[in-house]
């Protein structure tokens, strides 16, 4: 029935929201440790975490002493992976973003824009920076 329908759309809504929020937690914390945390200051990387949570996932922070999502950005900064987080961040915008252009006017000229979306940023991706890739998108 279409209550049924409406509901599961909420929740994957409500879901999408919660994940959004945790991956902007984790990118801010990641930008504060390595930008501006100063570990002889007064606030501990604990603190500062939980301040984080609080504005990004007060609905679902980590368990106070949690130190899993510090040690996620240590690791991934000891693995090469620098500023880890955001990347999630700006694949979701160039997806979303991606899927508004191919399913604006009610997929019309769905062939075309399909084109366009292969020549200028599948075709071309790593002969020029994928910003300017994304900009001719």
């Amino acid at each position: 029935s279409d209550d049924i329908v409406e509901k599961i759309q909420r929740r994957r809504i409500l879901e999408k929201c919660h994940q959004l929020g945790h991956r902007l937690f984790l990118g801010q914390l990641e930008l504060e440790i390595f930008t501006n945390f100063d570990p002889n200051s007064d606030e501990s990387i604990l603190s500062l975490q939980r301040r984080l949570a609080d504005t990004y996932c007060s609905y679902d922070p980590p368990p106070k002493g949690d130190i899993n999502p510090i040690t996620e950005i240590f690791q991934n900064n000891a693995n090469g992976k620098r500023v880890s987080q955001y990347r999630y961040l700006w694949s979701e915008v160039m997806s979303a973003d991606a899927f508004e252009y191919l399913t604006c006017d009610e997929g019309k000229d769905l062939m075309l824009k399909g084109r366009v979306f292969r020549e200028t940023l599948l075709e071309l991706s790593g002969s020029k920076p994928m910003s300017e890739n994304y900009k001719n998108f």
